[in-house]
Order: structure tokens, then C-alpha cells, then sequence
């Protein structure tokens, strides 16, 4: 392919479609408290859909701007306080920028915010009265199972004060790794709690209780209904800035609205392996991109199908079984459809889809990638949710033919593992929430596919790209 889709565009076909109940497929949900979010069939999605759901633009800020009461205190030089619905701020209530940030406590992205850019942010305009920065919560419990507890944390410190959020919510990121993953993060809670000089029996009651649940999922529908799909996100004045930007992308956005100008509108990152570099075929590697991806078709077809997918994804399973023998022979095999195939294990729902994918990877290197791909899929209801899944795994690597040493060898290589850490990475980039997912590509125009749908329906899409100008 001589062009790459453009990732504008991607952005907001996917932000659109995620706004939509995903069609019959496996999702790492937003779970709020008490609820317990289920992917449900819906109906079939358009060529076109409509603009209404996508996230907010540069030139259509959508973020109401809060009610702020005089500071109560200081932390660092900066004066802090809340919001009139309660929301700690940190800067010059008085500001002529506001700045929302939806974050969680075990968001990697978010601790390397608070490391990197925040600091700098805060010298140049919190300390110079320039920004007032408000702190919302959205805890992505599905992938950070402790967030939502750090996130009360917080809250049950602000208390005690708004100095005392902030004092909680700096030793929350500060400590990410002490607590994120362990199963005595509420005692560690606790502790930090001590160490900041908390009314200790005031915090774990309200730790304990759970009484600030209520208001921490308020911020997530409140979030969600203004187009936040991840963390950390950020809308200053409404224009929204997504993801742990480098300070630079902070500066130029806020200068301009200081300056009563409207911000820029940010030149789209295309990650390597949606250019058309990053998809051609890597001739040290056969059947592989040279970004790493496997892939089965024409090098030179007109289309190309990027998946993400999970091998211990149900949905994914049905894809495979009904939907793609028919694509293959219609499409993939006459030479207008390229298959490109990424992978994106929902660990917590799934916790035998990364090893599989490790399985699979392993095959690749022995250019048996798509034999051990069928394998797992067919045999998916054997191994799924089975402590002894990798003895299976083993078996079928056995059958297929591989060198099992070499096999062995590289189920432990770091480079592997890296691999579907990556894949996963890149679908969180561009919003993706469930498998599988299919991104359909001709030249510069992209339509995205969530979820197994019907042949039927999946031949619309892609007869509407090949027949697109």
C-alpha cells in the first residue's frame, strides 16, 4: 500500500463506535461499582456513523467548566481547594485556564505524567496564576483492579482537607509500585495515611465504608459522556488533550488560550505499524510485517484488515470458525484482502489469552504462526480457564511440527513478551476496548469493525471500502 490511513480519521471512527454497544465481542468494560458490564448483540454498524457520539474537537469544546471555592490551603506554593461539587483543584481559582484531568492512581501513563510533565506545568502556570488544574477520577478497574480503592483513598484523605488530597494523591503515584498489584493495598492505604498525619480512625472509616464509591463513579459517567476513553485526559477551557503528552503539547495549548486564541489542532502520530512502511512484508522475516506482525495475503492487495484479537476471546473463536474461511476464500485468496493480525489479550477477563499468544508467537518464529492461530482457536474450550493451559499449548506446538527446544526456548523471551505488550499498547492508543476488533484500510480511508459479526455483514464493509474512490 502506497498510502496509510489516516489516523484522524481512525480516531474518530473508533471514538464513535466505543460510544456504541460493542457487537458481539469480548470487552475489558468500564465496571462501575455493584454492575457488572456484559457485551450484548446489537444492530449492524453503518458505513458512516453518525458524529454526534464522537469525542469532543478542538473546535467544540465539551467540558463544563466547574465552580471553584477559595482556597482552603497551600501545597508546595500553590494555593488548593474544591470545586462547588466537591473536586479538588491545585492553582489560582482565579485562572484563566481550567484544567480537568481524568486520571487513576495505577495508570502507568498517569504516574509518568505526575513524574515528567506535571512539575513542569506547575512552574510555569499553577505557581504564575495562570492555570487552576481540577482532579477527576477514572479508575480502569478491568486492567488496574486497585485503582478504584487508591482513587477512595484520595478522597477519604480530602476529608481531612483539600491539602491533605493532594499530600495523598503525590504519595499515591509516588508509591504506584509499592501498592499496584498487592493484595494489601488497603493497608497500605492505611499507612500512607499515618505518615501524612491523618485523623488515622476518620480515614479507615471512611475507607472501610466505601462512601466515596459513589461519587468516584459519577466521575466516570461524567467522563464517558464527554469522550473520555482512557488515561490520563486532560480538557483545558474544553479542548481536550489525550494520553501522557510531552510538555511541550501542554504549553502550546495553554498559550494559546491565554492568549484568547483557539489551540491548534495536533498533527496525528501514525504509529509505525499503520504506515506503509511498518505493513509491507519484512523479507528477513517471511509471513511478518516489518512491524512485527503476522500476516497471511497479497502483499500488494488493494485492502487491508488489521485484527486485534484474543485467542481466549469466545467471539474471536466464532470469528474464526464461521466468518473468516469465508473471507479468506473470497478475499484473501484472490488477492484483494492483506490479514494483518495483532494481538490484545484481556488478561483480567482472560488469563490464559497472553501466554496463548506467546504459543503462537513462538510458532511464528518457525513460520507456523497461522497453523498454531487455528490450533488455539479450535481448541479454545479445551484449554481456556485450565490451570494446565500451557501443558496444552506445548501439545499442540508438538503437532504442528515445531523444533520443540527452540519452541521452549522462546516461550521466555523477553523479545516475545514485548511483542504482545506492544500490540496491546497500540490498541489502548487508538481506543480499543474489546475483541475482536477489525480496522479495514484503502489507502486513506478506514472503517472500523468491533466485534464477530456475521460474513454477511462483514462482506458490506468491505465491498464499501473496495468500492471507495
Amino acid at each position: 500500500m502506497k498510502n496509510h490511513l489516516s489516523f484522524v480519521r481512525l480516531a474518530f471512527l473508533i471514538s464513535v463506535m466505543m460510544a456504541l454497544a460493542w457487537l458481539a465481542g469480548c470487552a475489558g468494560p468500564i465496571a462501575l461499582s455493584g454492575a457488572t458490564a456484559t457485551p450484548e448483540p446489537t444492530a449492524t454498524p453503518t458505513a458512516e456513523p453518525t458524529p454526534t457520539a464522537a469525542a469532543p474537537t478542538p473546535e467544540e469544546p465539551k467540558q463544563e467548566t466547574p465552580k471553584l471555592l477559595p482556597p482552603t490551603g497551600e501545597v508546595d506554593g500553590v494555593p488548593v481547594g474544591f470545586t462547588e461539587d466537591g473536586h479538588a483543584y491545585r492553582g489560582n481559582p482565579d485562572a484563566s485556564v481550567v484544567m480537568i484531568e481524568y486520571s487513576e492512581f495505577q495508570c502507568p501513563y498517569c504516574g509518568r505524567h505526575q513524574r515528567e510533565t506535571a512539575p513542569q506545568i506547575e512552574e510555569a502556570y499553577l505557581k504564575t496564576g495562570k492555570v487552576v488544574l481540577v482532579f477527576r477520577d477514572f479508575p480502569l478497574e478491568q486492567i488496574h483492579p486497585q485503582a478504584g480503592k487508591a482513587a477512595e483513598a484520595a478522597r477519604c484523605a480530602g476529608e481531612q482537607g483539600a491539602e491533605q488530597f493532594w499530600n495523598m494523591h503525590d504519595l499515591l503515584f509516588e508509591r504506584t509500585e509499592e501498592w499496584a498489584g498487592q493484595e494489601d493495598a488497603e493497608d497500605r492505604f492505611k499507612a500512607y495515611a499515618s505518615e501524612l498525619g491523618l485523623n488515622e480512625e476518620s480515614f479507615n472509616e471512611c475507607l472501610d465504608s466505601g462512601r466515596t464509591r459513589e461519587a468516584i463513579d459519577a466521575d466516570l459517567q461524567a467522563g464517558l459522556a464527554a469522550g473520555v476513553r482512557g488515561t490520563p485526559t486532560f480538557f483545558l477551557n474544553g479542548y481536550p488533550l489525550e494520553g501522557a503528552q510531552p510538555f511541550e503539547a501542554f504549553q502550546t495549548t495553554i498559550d494559546a488560550l491565554v492568549a484568547g486564541r483557539t489551540p491548534p489542532t495536533p498533527e496525528p502520530d501514525i504509529p509505525y505499524w499503520a504506515t506503509a512502511e511498518g505493513m509491507s512484508p519484512d523479507p528477513e522475516k517471511p509471513g511478518y510485517t516489518k512491524a512485527g506482525d503476522a500476516f497471511k495475503g497479497d502483499p500488494s492487495a488493494e485492502v487491508v484488515i488489521i485484527e486485534f484479537a484474543d485467542f481466549q476471546c469466545p467471539y474471536c473463536a466464532r470469528h474464526v470458525s464461521e466468518t473468516a474461511p469465508k473471507l479468506e476464500e473470497e478475499y484473501v485468496d484472490t488477492g484483494l484482502v492483506r490479514m494483518i493480525y495483532k494481538h490484545f489479550p484481556l488478561a483480567s477477563i482472560h488469563p490464559q489469552a497472553e501466554p496463548a499468544a506467546i504459543a503462537a508467537e513462538c510458532a511464528g518464529r518457525q513460520g507456523k504462526f497461522w497453523e498454531m492461530h487455528d490450533r488455539l482457536y479450535a481448541t479454545q474450550e479445551e484449554w481456556a480457564n485450565q490451570a494446565n493451559a500451557q501443558e496444552i499449548f506445548d501439545r499442540l506446538a508438538q503437532e504442528i511440527g515445531l523444533d520443540m527446544e527452540a519452541y521452549k526456548a522462546c516461550l521466555d523471551d523477553p523479545e516475545i513478551q514485548n511483542k504482545i505488550a506492544n500490540d496491546f499498547r497500540a490498541g489502548r492508543s487508538i481506543q480499543l476496548r474489546g475483541t475482536p476488533s477489525f480496522i479495514v484500510l484503502k489507502g486513506q480511508q478506514g472503517q472500523l469493525i468491533p466485534g464477530a459479526l456475521p460474513y454477511e455483514q462483514f462482506k458490506q464493509v468491505i465491498e464499501a471500502v473496495l468500492a471507495a474512490q
